[in-house]
């Protein structure tokens, strides 16, 4: 069964559905900023690797991307820049900003 990946993005804006380092969005082809809901939608059926994940759904609750509850619940103990930010296993140190 295939899920309407709107359900997903709640109220978040039109511009905050998109997965930014999308090629079509790093080329340009295609600015979010500019793009209602409808056109968004039909562009992410079209290539799915404009949509930004990951696509959550726990107990009926959905979000996109890591930033939202319920991901910062599962994340017991854990803020925004916690998960925003990552740390290199072998020496502890934080990654690159991108």
């Amino acid at each position: 069964m295939r899920r309407n990946c709107a359900f997903f993005f709640g109220n978040m804006p039109v511009e905050s559905w998109f997965n930014r380092a999308a090629p079509r969005i790093k080329s340009g082809e295609v600015n979010p900023d500019t793009i209602d809901a409808a056109i968004a939608l039909a562009l992410m059926v079209g290539d799915p690797l404009l949509i930004r994940r990951p696509l959550i759904d726990v107990d009926g609750a959905r979000c996109a991307g890591l930033d939202h509850e319920p991901v910062l619940s599962l994340l017991v103990g854990k803020t925004q820049n916690d998960v925003e930010e990552c740390l290199h296993e072998a020496n502890r140190t934080r990654c690159p900003q991108r």
